[in-house]
């Protein structure tokens, strides 16, 4: 049967020990599995501490993996300990997914004597991309223009109608940032400028290529990937340092790669790869997000 994720160690134990440490503090444990291996970055239930590791692919005796995406995978704690709790130290594990059955995470184990192999499968919560917006009260505002949705026509945000003059003050920033864009990437900010110019003006940031500005203030996203960004530009990225944050880093899973945004950097990114933050260790992020809305010029259809 093929297999679209294949781990194997003669560390089980290991695995154990981990999985009880784990299982003490975390319910459902949030999992990345990709080409270089498994990772987890979670606080525990009172966000009091940060649980983070990854357990290399070159570290298993045998590691594959077939998937041409990352896996995101909910497994509750308590069940997969109680499943290897009765592992001893020499014993081997293999954990796998079969392609026909990816809502399942395979469990052997292999004892040392060789002389009793078990396996066992774990329902698995399927690893969507967060789609919502927020999950938690949170302080991120978006503020600017929105394009029109099913139920909802072309307009200014709540924030922004109400606070024209502070609106209006973050003209000269988005500004400079559109110009610094146009100069790193002249290509993609032309694609997206045929969009802006082709939208009402009232509801774009004047003088820029950007329609919108999403500021979060010490808020951790989710793996997710921004759909109602124009798919043929790119988003603008930087930070304000309140007071001298910690951890934040902007992660971006496929390409395992972090970044530290710090003030005074920006960052042109496209928004459709799949990216998320690390916890925040020390609070005083301010990020401010530059991007414009897809259907803002189809306001008038």
């Amino acid at each position: 049967m093929r297999k679209i994720f294949k781990a194997q160690t003669n560390e089980g134990y290991t695995i154990k020990v981990l999985s009880d440490l784990l299982q003490n503090n975390i319910k459902t444990a949030c999992l990345i599995i990709n080409g270089q291996g498994i990772k987890l970055t979670m606080y525990d239930s009172h966000r009091r501490v940060c649980f983070e590791f990854i357990l290399y692919a070159e570290n298993f005796q045998i590691y594959k993996f077939r998937s041409e995406t990352p896996l995101y995978l909910g497994i509750n704690l308590c069940h997969f300990y109680k499943m290897i709790k009765s592992i001893k130290k020499k014993d081997s594990i293999i954990l796998f997914i079969n392609e026909d059955q990816q809502d399942d995470l395979g469990i052997r184990v292999i004892p040392k004597e060789n002389n009793r192999v078990t396996t066992s499968f774990i329902k698995m919560k399927k690893g969507e991309i967060n789609k919502r917006k927020r999950s938690n009260q949170v302080m991120s505002n978006s503020i600017g223009g929105y394009d029109k949705s099913n139920r909802f026509p072309c307009r200014l945000t709540n924030w922004t109608r109400k606070n024209l003059d502070a609106y209006k003050s973050v003209y000269p920033l988005s500004q400079k940032v559109s110009e610094l864009y146009f100069s790193y990437c002249p290509d993609k900010w032309l694609n997206q400028y045929d969009k802006y110019i082709k939208s009402p003006p009232e509801y774009t940031i004047p003088d820029t290529n950007f329609s919108t500005l999403t500021i979060n203030c010490d808020f951790r996203t989710a793996a997710h990937k921004d759909a109602g960004d124009c798919k043929d530009g790119m988003t603008a990225f930087t930070v304000k340092d309140l007071d001298n944050f910690k951890g934040g880093e902007l992660v971006f899973p496929t390409y395992d790669l972090a970044l530290d945004i710090r003030e005074g950097d920006l960052l042109i990114f496209n928004p459709h790869i799949t990216h998320c933050n690390n916890p925040l260790t020390k609070q005083g992020r301010m990020s401010f997000v530059f991007y414009l809305r897809e259907k803002m010029d189809k306001c008038n259809i």
